[in-house]
């Protein structure tokens, strides 16, 4: 069940729910329900086939570090809508960082708007409004010239534009998922809502204990022996590990201090 709901496989998960719905609140060894890895991978519709599963697929209940699915999930949409203001800022204070095919969707705007521009100027130089009507007939010539070439160039752009590939045919029999991790909170979200009374499920220590051990004991491989013409190297995420304070800290006890 997990390895389906990590992969966003629909039609899986739907057919290990509907052969024992239970399976749904198996855990990992990091705490996890199937609810975890599909929800964190913003898998909308499996998420939503969990949540109709007893205790609503694990929703309230805690991973080895504490989180409920919610909150891991609620993290990502905050993480993600702040890089996109921060790239937005970016734009906006830095010419050079302008997405210009942003732009492309106002050329048709634009272009049905000139027109009217035109006739603007034309009626105000007419009725004499503006106090020098020479220079502000140049002044607006020169703006609506500049605008139309500008117009032209955005238009040149959106013709080159490569075409939008064809829609894939969706294969019913082995429905992949597709990532959304917005859409994916707004289904933990409404769940969450439609049972404000539900409590949360604590992680109990003995499963953290569990957990941080096969954790511990997969970085630092203390229990395997390398043999001594052994030409392998280290990985690197081991080298790291070896050499970072917590790994001195937990390998140095009371007595060796």
């Amino acid at each position: 069940m997990h390895l389906a709901a990590a992969a966003g496989a629909i039609d899986v998960v739907k057919a290990i729910v509907k052969f024992d719905p239970s399976t749904a609140l198996c855990i990992n060894i990091d705490g996890q329900a199937p609810l975890h890895l599909a929800a964190s991978r913003g898998f909308k519709d499996v998420t939503s086939i969990l949540l109709d599963t007893p205790d609503r697929g694990g929703l309230l209940r805690e991973d080895s570090i504490g989180q409920t699915i919610y909150e891991t999930v609620g993290l990502k949409v905050f993480l993600k809508r702040l890089r996109q203001n921060t790239r937005r800022s970016i734009s906006i204070l830095s010419p050079s960082h302008v997405n210009v095919n942003d732009r492309l969707d106002k050329v048709k705007t634009i272009e049905e708007a000139l027109p009217r521009v035109k006739e603007v100027v034309k009626d105000m130089i007419d009725a004499s409004k503006p106090k020098d009507p020479s220079t502000y007939a140049f002044n607006m010539n020169v703006f609506i010239k500049a605008l139309e070439s500008t117009m032209e160039q955005f238009k040149q752009k959106l013709n080159a534009l490569p075409p939008k590939p064809e829609p894939k045919v969706e294969d019913v029999k082995n429905r992949q998922d597709v990532e959304d991790i917005q859409a994916t909170f707004e289904v933990l979200d409404k769940a969450l809502a439609s049972n404000p009374d539900a409590r949360r499920v604590l992680i109990k220590l003995f499963d953290v204990q569990q957990s941080v051990a096969a954790n511990l004991s997969r970085l630092t491989d203390t229990d395997a022996k390398v043999d001594d013409d052994s030409d392998a190297e280290e990985e690197p995420e081991k080298q790291e590990w070896r050499a970072s304070m917590v790994q001195r800290t937990i390998s140095t006890s009371p007595d060796s201090v």
